[in-house]
């Protein structure tokens, strides 16, 4: 039987890391489309007179992405990984911002790219985006500051 505190336990193996960043991850994106989806509907970018023209998309999603990353970030350092590699907790935090950054820039151009090259909807842009970016963060954080 799985207990609570063994839920709350970072995984051991690469595979019960993966399951429990695609868990956290999955927190992370309720948190993250939250945010898109509710400045997107009501149009919070789109509202500055037109300074925002065409970005909107992606304003939004990097707006939720940022506090996606917060929560991503908590929930790793406490339930996902085993070993922190790092001895200095700001390095850690910088490459962490950095590998997020990265991913940032990744989810933003996939959006881009599925809105105004694919014709997607925001909705499909930002799901599509959420699944690469989500590799990307695992093998990125699990090779370089969770070793």
């Amino acid at each position: 039987m799985i207990t609570l505190k063994r839920l709350l336990t970072p995984g051991k193996t690469w595979k019960e890391q993966f399951v429990r960043y695609f868990v956290v991850g999955g927190i992370a994106t309720v948190f993250d489309w939250a945010i898109s989806f509710t400045l997107n509907f009501f149009g919070v970018w789109s509202s500055a007179n037109g300074i925002f023209s065409g970005l909107e998309g992606i304003l939004c999603g990097a707006s939720g992405f940022a506090v996606g990353l917060c929560v991503n970030y908590v929930l790793s350092i406490t339930v996902v990984f085993d070993n922190r590699s790092m001895k200095n907790v700001w390095h850690e935090r910088i490459i962490f911002v950095a590998i997020a950054l990265i991913g940032l820039l990744l989810h933003s151009a996939i959006i881009w790219i599925c809105q105004n090259r694919a014709g997607m909807p925001f909705e499909m842009a930002k799901v599509t985006a959420t699944a690469i970016t989500l590799v990307w963060n695992f093998l990125s954080k699990k090779l370089t500051i969770f070793r």
